[in-house]
């Protein structure tokens, strides 16, 4: 009797799960959308802007457009992009938004935008915009709008970002502002950096020896780590990295040595592009 309970439960299971399975296929639903009409952006009502170093704060453009549709009730993204050329050889994503058709960028914004894009600065120069549609997380079924253009005059524009050490495998200890040691930026790269200094390992404890990577002295965010949460970090000497927030929204695990010295090969921190 036992042995037939077995069976007859063994072909219930199986009998249900093929049921399941028959009724997820019976009730997918297909996500189709049309092609989609691209966005127009709306005429500037100026043609010059000059920006003030004074006031990075203040509003310097507003930019509006009309709305892509996907035949489909769904969100829209768009980037606010801009290039010194109007063929976009190297666009630049100020910013972008979702869900909605307008934007308004500060004199900071535009001016960084400038800057990355290839202006020179304290001389006026001609720059292009545009808004690029697209579909979810993936940017899926990207559509760019018409071309406008205006003349700007940026300030300076320090376009590299500084990286600091933090954690008590270095001098400042776990104190964010505290004189902590930059990172040496490559000459030819701009993406990888570099540090060769002294470490220590403090009490030799699991915990000891520990670090992370700030991108500004006095805050904690944006940091880099090592993509372990922090208690399963073990010591490496290679591996990927994660920072918060740029590629999680929690701390990255800590960076590690495993002895007292001064590192004699650099140790190389490098960005990658999707970062």
């Amino acid at each position: 009797m036992m042995k037939t309970l077995k069976q007859l439960s063994a072909f219930s299971i199986i009998g249900l799960v093929l049921l399941f399975l028959s009724s997820c296929d019976d009730n997918s639903d297909t996500f189709t959308i049309t092609a989609p009409n691209a966005p127009v952006l709306a005429d500037l009502q100026i043609t010059q802007i000059e920006l003030d170093a004074a006031n990075t704060g203040n509003p310097a453009i507003a930019l509006n457009w009309s709305e892509s549709d996907y035949g489909q009730p769904t969100a829209v993204n768009y980037a606010i992009q801009f290039s010194m050329d109007e063929a976009f050889t190297a666009p630049v994503t100020a910013t972008s938004v979702t869900g909605r058709n307008d934007i308004t960028l500060s004199v900071g914004e535009v001016n960084s935008a400038a800057g990355n894009a290839g202006l020179n600065p304290f001389e006026w120069g001609t720059l292009y915009t545009r808004v690029t549609a697209s579909l979810g997380t993936q940017q899926s079924e990207p559509i760019t709008s018409n071309t406008l253009q205006f003349d700007v005059y940026p300030y300076y524009n320090y376009v590299f970002k500084d990286y600091y050490l933090v954690g008590n495998g270095t001098a400042p200890g776990w104190d964010n502002n505290a004189n902590n040691p930059p990172l040496f930026r490559d000459a030819d790269n701009p993406n990888l950096y570099y540090y060769t200094g002294f470490f220590t390992k403090g009490g030799g404890d699991f915990n000891d020896g520990r670090f992370k990577v700030l991108e500004s002295r006095g805050l904690w965010q944006p940091q880099w780590g090592v993509t372990d949460n922090e208690g399963d970090d073990v010591i490496k000497t290679e591996g990927d990295i994660a920072g918060n927030p740029t590629t999680q929204s929690n701390d990255p695990g800590r960076f590690g040595v495993p002895s007292d010295g001064t590192i004699n090969s650099p140790l190389t921190f490098l960005l990658k592009s999707t970062l």
